[in-house]
């Protein structure tokens, strides 16, 4: 008996008989399953959940509960203990860092602390490297202190004052993780009808099959003749499976229908399980290793959050707002973080306005005042009786010098001089009495030797202040501004020089021999002292002694023509004495000044040479050369 294809329905298998090896490989589509739902009933590896950053794929924790994914939406609640891989846009405290460090931007994206201050330390910086904590001093200052306005206190004299007043890493994720659709159990079974329709109710009893069924009477269908095609497509029901069946997941085509695999049927847990699948709990929150993603939402706060995103190298990190950090600028060299209240703090150079309160000078400054600043420059304490003495370019602490006929007693703050009486030997007081009168502020001389003071007064009048330096009878001589007074005939020897004498005996020259003569109208002047056998001479520059000399030389003429072309001159043995006279004689007749003066002097070769061009000769054309000139000059 053959069962045709399509025969077997559900209600012919018997409820619970199908089992694993009746099902063809592959060939049960998730439409034909119930939901899964049984605890664990799906393996991780029967999903596409990867740890790995996979769109559409479940999330699945590697062997060390991490994962990696694109943006992680969710508020975090809670501490990140772990390390976050990616970026926050938001952490409210860093990782790192001892207490009272802060944090500062070592490069673009990199977040350093700085190093722990002590108590009044500020924060420097130090440009784009980091800053340091340190101690103000006055270095640190711009502008000046005012010592009146700005000071408090006393500087003692220590100081140069005067000491008086005068006036990772595991993160643990809470929060909400969005996914993309709900993770089921796969579980349930299908059961059908063992039940065989009677294919021929109209067969003899008894009557002995061959083929899928068997038997006479009471038929049997064979083992394994029940095969795919006998059995009707979409007839077999959860009931026709048996409950240990044991259907493998080779026996499954892919599961794709949404929902079809409910969380409970997988090893998803919201707890930080290695290799389990991502689910989160009530609230939607879950716990995990180090997942590597970029995190979009706020992060209370982020135990290992090693850096924070921005700013360049040197910036501050800052609450530009609750739950807002920016970044301050860069700072140079030497300035400091300045607070501006609400605002974004600033770097600035500290002034003196910066400052609050006063500065007490007895115990908040060191050093000395100088003088230049209105103190003393000095730092000995003083004792009794010094004080402070100018020296030209500062002060001296010392105490007073007594001179003759003082003494001086010094106390502590107190100086006391006293004048002692004067004497033979020594200056001081003395008493008003004889000569003298009035009072020691207003003293008066009565009488000088015993003379009143009335009649030395009349003495001044008469005589003294009718003194003059001008020629007056009968008056005392006054010199003038420059010493000098007019009178009569002084009788009396004089010392000195006289600037003019109407009768002196003796002149005031320069060396033996010298002869004075008057260089200009009441000046004497003198010449040199001359040789043996010369003779005084007057030159055009004064008088001087010279030897006389007669030549006998020759006139030369030359040129051509007559008239004013003919040249004549005469050279003498020697030079002669600039200025002197020259007389020339020539057939016996010694000429005048006026026929002399026309010719020109000069030297040539140490002679001097008298020269006369241009003009009819001194002697007329008809002039012999071979004639003899008598030449008498001085030399």
């Amino acid at each position: 008996i053959k069962i045709a294809d399509n025969a077997i329905t559900s209600a012919k298998i018997a409820d619970g008989t199908i089992v694993n090896a009746d099902i063809a490989e592959a060939t049960i589509t998730d439409a034909k399953l119930a939901t899964i739902s049984t605890a664990l009933k799906v393996s991780n590896s029967a999903t596409t959940a990867t740890a790995s950053n996979t769109a559409s794929a479940i999330v699945a924790r590697d062997g060390s509960g991490n994962f990696t994914a694109g943006t992680i939406t969710a508020a975090l609640t809670g501490n990140v203990t772990g390390d976050l891989t990616g970026t926050a846009s938001k952490a409210t405290n860093l990782a790192g860092g001892l207490s009272g460090a802060i944090p500062y931007q070592s490069g673009v994206g990199t977040t350093l602390f700085s190093g722990v201050g002590t108590a009044g330390q500020v924060l420097k910086s130090n440009g784009s490297s980091a800053p340091t904590w340190t101690t103000l001093s006055t270095a640190d200052l711009s502008g000046t202190i005012s010592l009146t306005s700005q000071v408090t206190g006393v500087l003692p004299g220590a100081n140069g004052g005067t000491g008086v007043n005068n006036t990772g890493k595991t993160i643990t994720l809470g929060g909400n993780l969005t996914t993309t659709g709900d993770i089921t159990t796969l579980s349930g079974s299908n059961t059908g009808d063992n039940a065989v329709n009677s294919l021929y109710s109209s067969l003899v009893s008894n009557a002995l099959h061959t083929g899928d069924v068997t038997g006479s009477t009471e038929l049997t269908i064979g083992d394994g003749k029940i095969t795919s095609a006998k059995i009707f497509d979409g007839t077999i029901s959860n009931i026709d499976i048996a409950t240990n069946a044991a259907i493998t997941d080779s026996k499954l085509a892919t599961i794709s229908t949404a929902n079809k695999v409910s969380n409970s049927a997988t090893s998803a847990t919201a707890s930080n399980t290695a290799s389990a699948i991502v689910a989160r709990d009530g609230s939607g929150n879950f716990a995990a290793g180090t997942i590597t993603a970029s995190l979009s939402g706020n992060a209370s706060t982020a135990t290992t959050a090693s850096n924070l995103a921005g700013g360049v190298a040197g910036a501050i990190a800052y609450q530009s707002a609750a739950g807002t950090t920016a970044f301050s600028g860069v700072g140079t060299t030497g300035q400091v973080l300045k607070s501006t209240g609400g605002s974004a703090p600033t770097w600035a150079t500290l002034s003196t306005s910066d400052i609050s309160g006063t500065i007490t000078l007895t115990s908040q400054v060191t050093g000395i005042l100088p003088v230049a600043n209105g103190g003393t420059g000095v730092s000995i304490t003083p004792s009794n009786g010094q004080i402070d003495i100018g020296n030209g370019s500062g002060f001296t602490r010392t105490t007073l010098t007594a001179g003759n006929g003082i003494s001086i007693t010094n106390g502590a703050g107190s100086i006391t001089i006293n004048v002692d009486d004067a004497d033979n030997t020594k200056p001081g007081k003395i008493k008003l009495g004889g000569d003298l009168g009035g009072t020691s502020l207003a003293p008066t001389v009565n009488s000088f030797g015993g003379v009143s003071t009335s009649t030395i007064s009349t003495i001044k009048t008469d005589v003294i202040d009718n003194a003059t330096s001008s020629k007056v009878n009968n008056t005392i001589v006054k010199r003038d501004g420059s010493g000098n007074f007019a009178a009569g005939t002084i009788t009396a020897n004089l010392t000195g020089n006289a600037t003019t004498a109407t009768n002196a005996g003796n002149l005031t020259g320069t060396t033996i021999g010298s002869v004075p003569y008057q260089s200009a109208s009441g000046v004497t002047s003198y010449s040199d002292a001359g040789s043996a056998g010369d003779v005084l001479v007057r030159t055009t520059n004064g008088v001087v002694w010279g030897t006389q000399v007669f030549e006998s030389l020759t006139l030369v003429k030359s040129g051509t023509g007559s008239g004013n072309n003919y040249t004549y001159t005469i050279t003498f043995s020697d030079t002669i004495l600039t200025g002197t006279k020259i007389q020339l004689s020539y057939r016996g007749v010694w000429q005048l000044a006026t026929v002399v003066d026309p010719w020109v002097v000069s030297t040539s070769n140490s002679k001097t040479v008298l020269t006369q061009t241009g003009k009819n000769s001194t002697w007329g054309d008809a002039f012999d050369a071979t004639n003899e000139i008598i030449v008498v000059y001085y030399k």
